[in-house]
């Protein structure tokens, strides 16, 4: 059971929360994470580390369920050993 406050997400809302940031498709570049994730672009490079991507033009996209699995890979531990991720 959560802690009384704390609001988790699951990889369906996160993943329809960062289509929502871009505003659609399931693609999304790492200036556009950096920013949905107000962090440093090192830490963005990090976290999208060992993911395929397509490169358009000077910029990489990522599949953003991907993406959402990593960083519920990176907050939430147990999320690693769930089937069907």
């Amino acid at each position: 059971m959560p802690k009384s406050g704390v609001n988790l997400m699951n990889k369906q809302d996160l993943v329809r929360d960062m289509k929502s940031h871009i505003g659609g498709g399931g693609f999304i570049t790492l200036n556009q994470l950096r920013k949905y994730r107000h962090a440093r672009h090192e830490n963005i490079v990090a976290l999208v580390d060992g993911l395929e991507y397509f490169e358009k033009g000077k910029s990489k996209e990522f599949f953003i369920p991907d993406v959402a699995t990593r960083i519920l890979e990176e907050k939430l531990p147990e999320f690693r050993s769930q089937p069907n991720k």
